[in-house]
C-alpha cells in the first residue's frame, strides 16, 4: 500500500507542477519543482523543471549557484548548462553568455541548438554584430537536416 501512495503522491506533484505551468503560476511551480528535485535529485526532469522555475520567478542568483555546483560535479550537465545561458540571457549579461559559448567552443561540444540559442540572443545585444548571422548559419548546417524552419532564429 506504501508503494501506491507514493506513486499516487508522485504523479500528484507531476501534475501539479504542470498545472500550475498551464496557469503562469510560477510560485506554484517553484514549490512544486522543489518536491520533485528534493525526492528525485538524479531525475533530468526534476533538475530541468527546478532550474525552469527558479528563470521564472526570476532567482537568477540562486540558480547560477544550483547550477555551477552541478557543474563542478559534472561539467557536461547539458540542462545546468542550458539554463545558465537563459539566467545570463535573462539579465542581458552577454559577457558570461559569451564565455560560456567558448568553453564550448573550446571544447568542441557546440550543437546546432546552442548555436541557434546564441544566434537569437545576440539578436538581442545593442548592436547586431556578424556572429549573431554567422551563429545561425552554423546551426542550420549541423542540424540533421539543414531544415531552417527547425531554427527559429
Amino acid at each position: 500500500m506504501d508503494h501506491d501512495n507514493n506513486l499516487a503522491l508522485n504523479k500528484f506533484y507531476y501534475a501539479l507542477y504542470f498545472a500550475y505551468q498551464t496557469g503562469d503560476n510560477f510560485e506554484g511551480q517553484y514549490k512544486s519543482a522543489s518536491w520533485l528535485y528534493n525526492k528525485y535529485p538524479e531525475s533530468d526532469f526534476a533538475w530541468s523543471v527546478l532550474l525552469r522555475s527558479m528563470l521564472n520567478l526570476g532567482l537568477y542568483d540562486k540558480l547560477e549557484v544550483l547550477a555551477g555546483n552541478r557543474l563542478e560535479e559534472d561539467d557536461e550537465d547539458d540542462i545546468a548548462i542550458d539554463m545558465l545561458i537563459n539566467s545570463y540571457f535573462s539579465k542581458l549579461d552577454f559577457d558570461s553568455v559569451d564565455r560560456i559559448f567558448q568553453n564550448l567552443k573550446d571544447k568542441n561540444r557546440l550543437t546546432a541548438r546552442l548555436y541557434n540559442a546564441v544566434a537569437w540572443m545576440y539578436l538581442f545585444k545593442p548592436v547586431v554584430d556578424d556572429a549573431a548571422f554567422e551563429y545561425a548559419r552554423k546551426a542550420v548546417n549541423m542540424s540533421n537536416n539543414n531544415n531552417t524552419a527547425i531554427l527559429h532564429t
